[in-house]
């Protein structure tokens, strides 16, 4: 493995294991340009990197299709702009004191911004939203395959501006429990059906 206790902030330029999961510490801000434990794929390799000041700013992070990351910023969590380099990961956590902004290759998300800050991610195909939730910002999703909206919650500040919007561009939007408020909207975007997922309690608020 790799543990690393940063006392400030830090520069991931490379951190690679063959077999061994990456574990990243820092009392400032973290910038990652190539962090991947993706050489053994087998659920035990997992990526942590945590700051308690400072936002995370990614590049690349490669946890592989069987192994999770963790994200957990003081700040924001944001991305560099280019949709070629994501977060891949069987699981991602994250949760920030600002805004998440990543381009990703997931099959699951838990997603919480804990300040006022955006949600919004890009998707390259299926996913499932299992939490997606702001304390005051707007939720956007857009995935290239199917998508399942577990629970996505912007209600805690219904002041108009805190919508949600999920789109895919392939597959279909099955829908367990989202909820804007009673002041923000929802839209969702299907290349497929959008659907029920549960059948039994209301899915949209």
């Amino acid at each position: 493995d790799i543990d690393i206790d940063e006392t400030d902030s830090i520069v991931l330029t490379k951190a690679t294991t063959a077999d061994g999961g990456i574990t990243v510490d820092a009392g400032g801000a973290i910038a990652v340009t190539d962090v991947h434990s993706s050489a053994t794929d087998d659920d035990t390799n997992d990526i942590s990197l945590t700051t308690t000041a400072g936002d995370i700013a990614v590049v690349s992070i490669n946890a592989g299709s069987v192994n999770d990351i963790t994200l957990t910023a003081a700040g924001a969590i944001t991305e560099d702009g280019d949709a070629a380099t994501v977060v891949r990961a069987d699981e991602l956590t994250a949760t920030a004191g600002g805004s998440i902004t990543l381009d990703t290759t997931v099959a699951t998300a838990d997603l919480a911004a804990t300040g006022a800050g955006d949600i919004d991610i890009d998707e390259t195909d299926a996913i499932t939203l299992a939490s997606v939730m702001t304390s005051d910002g707007s939720i956007t999703v857009d995935a290239g395959g199917a998508m399942t909206a577990t629970l996505v919650n912007s209600s805690a500040t219904d002041d108009g501006t805190n919508d949600i919007s999920l789109a895919t561009t392939s597959g279909d939007i099955a829908v367990v429990t989202i909820t804007a408020g009673s002041v923000n909207d929802v839209t969702l975007t299907s290349a497929g059906a959008i659907t029920d997922a549960d059948d039994t309690v209301t899915d949209i608020q």
